[in-house]
C-alpha cells in the first residue's frame, strides 16, 4: 500500500512513526517464531529487529543517548539468536535439495549429518525461547513501545527539524558508504569484506524506505536494486556461514566421525563454496543498477526539496 506524502513530518513524527510500525511486525511474528511452525515467522521477526536498529542507529541524535544504544544492543542479542535457528536451517534446506539423490556412498552421511544438524538446531530453538522469554526482551519491548509514543526525549532539537532538511545529509552519507565498500570490490575481495557491503546497502534501503513518508515514491526508486543486491548477497553470506558451520562440525568429527558422515561434510560444504563462487561472478552486474546515475535523480530531488523547506 502506497504511503501519504507528508512533507511537513518531523523527525520526531517520522521516527516514533518507523519505531511503532517495527514494534507492531515484532508482536505480530513472534507468535509464529515461538511456535516453529512457519520458517517465514522467524525470518520476519530477525527483519523486524533489523529495521528497528536500522532506525535507532540512524536517527540516534533525536533520540535519548542512553535509553536508544541500549535497546539496539538487546535486539542485537535477539537477531543473534534468530540467526542461530535461521543458520541451520539454511544448510538443512540445502541437503533437502540436494540431500535425496546423493552418491550412493554418501547417502548413509547425509542421514547422519542431517540428524546432527536437527540436534543442533533444537539446541539453539531452546537458547532462542529463553531470549524470547527472558525479563531482558520484555524490557526492551517495553522501551521500545516508550520510544515510540515519545522518542525526543532530551535532544529535541535535532528532534523537531522537518525530516526533508535531516533526510539529505543522512541518506547521501549511507548511499557514500556503499559506493566506498562497493567500489572496491575486486575478485580477491574477502567475505568480510562483501557481507560489510550487504549491510551497508541494507542500511541505505531501509533509511529511503523510512523517508517515504516524507517524499513519496520518488525516494524509493533505487529500492528495487537495492534489494536485489541484498538478496544477492545475503544467499552469498549464507554461504559462507554454511561453509564455517560445515567446517567446524568437520573438525569436531574428523577423529570420531564416520567416514559417510566425513565425506558428506565435505561435499556439502564443496557445494556451498561453488554457490558462493558463482554469485561472486554475479555481483558486478547487480552492483552497477545503483552505481552515480541512478542515485543521481534521488540525490537532486532531495537536495531541491532541503532549500524549499
Amino acid at each position: 500500500m502506497r504511503r501519504a506524502r507528508r512533507p511537513r513530518t518531523t523527525v520526531c513524527e517520522l521516527v516514533c512513526a518507523v519505531l511503532r510500525q517495527q514494534a507492531a511486525r515484532l508482536r505480530e511474528h513472534e507468535p509464529g517464531a515461538r511456535a516453529d511452525d512457519d520458517p517465514a515467522a522467524l525470518h520476519d521477526l530477525r527483519v523486524a529487529t533489523r529495521r528497528v536498529r536500522a532506525a535507532l542507529r540512524l536517527f540516534h541524535d533525536s533520540l535519548p543517548p542512553r535509553s536508544a544504544p541500549r535497546l539496539r544492543t538487546e535486539l542485537g542479542s535477539v537477531a543473534r539468536a534468530l540467526g542461530g535457528v535461521r543458520d541451520l536451517d539454511v544448510v538443512l534446506q540445502g541437503l533437502a535439495q540436494w540431500g535425496p539423490q546423493p552418491p550412493a556412498a554418501q547417502g548413509e552421511g547425509f542421514e547422519q549429518l542431517r540428524t546432527l544438524l536437527i540436534q543442533r538446531r533444537a539446541r539453539a530453538r531452546r537458547k532462542l525461547l529463553a531470549v524470547l522469554d527472558s525479563r531482558r526482551y520484555a524490557d526492551a519491548r517495553r522501551a521500545l513501545d516508550r520510544l515510540s509514543r515519545r522518542a525526543p526525549g532530551p535532544r529535541t532539537a535535532a528532534a523537531h527539524r522537518l525530516a526533508r532538511e535531516a533526510a539529505p545529509r543522512l541518506l547521501q552519507r549511507r548511499y557514500e558508504r556503499v559506493r566506498r565498500l562497493g567500489d572496491a570490490v575486486t575478485s580477491s575481495t574477502s567475505d568480510v569484506q562483501l557481507h560489510a557491503l550487504r549491510i551497508a546497502g541494507k542500511r541505505l534501503r531501509y533509511a529511503l524506505e523510512f523517508h517515504e513518508e516524507v517524499y513519496g515514491q520518488a525516494v524509493v526508486v533505487v529500492v528495487p536494486a537495492l534489494v536485489a543486491l541484498q538478496d544477492l548477497l545475503g544467499e552469498h553470506q549464507d554461504a559462507v556461514v554454511a561453509q564455517q558451520l560445515l567446517r567446524g562440525l568437520r573438525k569436531a568429527r574428523a577423529a570420531s566421525g564416520s567416514p559417510p558422515l566425513l565425506a558428506a561434510l565435505h561435499e556439502s560444504g564443496r557445494r556451498y563454496a561453488a554457490r558462493a563462487a558463482e554469485l561472486r561472478r554475479q555481483l558486478p552486474a547487480l552492483y552497477a543498477r545503483i552505481a552515480e546515475p541512478h542515485w543521481a535523480p534521488v540525490h537532486r530531488m532531495l537536495q531541491a526539496s532541503a532549500r524549499h523547506s
